[in-house]
């Protein structure tokens, strides 16, 4: 009885240091991890404020630039339809023309992208016609076209319709048919679609200089070790959105054909 009254004491003491200093223990922890929960909230809210600084700053400086540059392209439309010209003037002009335009065009383009991403909108699905979309691009690029010899098709199907993103997808167009006229003088590009068992396919082709099976095989990879452009980026990146993929089929001077796939119906 005498010894356990003293152990049993004894070990009531010993127990109640070893919880206490367990409990301080775990207090220190815990503030070291709330420390560390407020220093990462701290770091997130001003990665944040940076992201959004500089998203805010990407749209001001695309639309600061937009403007000027429909000015130039318009005055060189008006310019270049003065029959006073002579010939060296008028290519000076054409020039000057055909680069205002093709920038002003990539910058409405990039800024429709900026303003997207700068809102973090969802796709919205909705049914359009996709012969009129396809003609709306065209008419952006015609001129430009048709001051390098080339002409633009749309052998869509007027009466064809699609369902995805519209706008997402006139920003994918915009780019492709950007790039294929790019590359394309005294030549052709062609706008098709047409449905197959794989699901809707969006094509555009084109007779320009083509590309070797190295950078076909890198762009299939999405690989940006050949340094693609901002344009192709974009294209991979809306892509993954409205749930569509890029085939590439080309050859070095035989032209190339882009075909967007859609696994679904239209």
């Amino acid at each position: 009885m005498l010894v356990n009254s003293i152990v049993f004491p004894a070990y009531v003491y010993y127990s109640v240091r070893k919880v206490k200093k367990l409990d301080n223990t775990i207090r220190l922890y815990n503030e070291e991890l709330l420390a560390t929960v407020r220093d990462i909230r701290g770091r997130q809210q001003e990665w944040q404020y940076k992201s959004d600084f500089q998203k805010k700053i990407i749209a001001a400086i695309v639309h600061g630039v937009k403007s000027p540059l429909k000015y130039m392209s318009l005055t060189g439309r008006q310019l270049l339809n003065r029959k006073e010209l002579d010939g060296n003037l008028r290519e000076i002009i054409n020039s000057m023309y055909r680069s205002s335009h093709h920038l002003y065009a990539f910058t409405d383009n990039l800024l429709a992208y900026v303003k997207l991403y700068l809102h973090e909108n969802k796709p919205v699905t909705t049914t359009f016609n996709l012969h009129e979309l396809v003609d709306e691009k065209i008419s952006i690029f015609r001129d430009i076209a048709v001051a390098k010899g080339c002409v633009i098709n749309n052998h869509v199907h007027p009466n064809m319709n699609m369902s995805t993103d519209r706008q997402l997808l006139s920003i994918i167009m915009h780019n492709l048919i950007d790039n294929a006229v790019k590359f394309t003088a005294e030549g052709a590009v062609t706008l098709s679609a047409f449905i197959t068992e794989r699901g809707v396919h969006l094509a555009v082709q084109d007779t320009g200089i083509g590309m070797d099976e190295k950078l076909t095989a890198q762009l299939h990879g999405k690989s940006m070790d050949y340094e693609p452009g901002l344009g192709l980026a974009i294209t991979h990146h809306l892509l993954n959105m409205i749930d569509g993929r890029l085939e590439i089929r080309s050859r070095m001077g035989e032209g190339s054909t882009i075909i967007i796939i859609f696994d679904q119906d239209v």
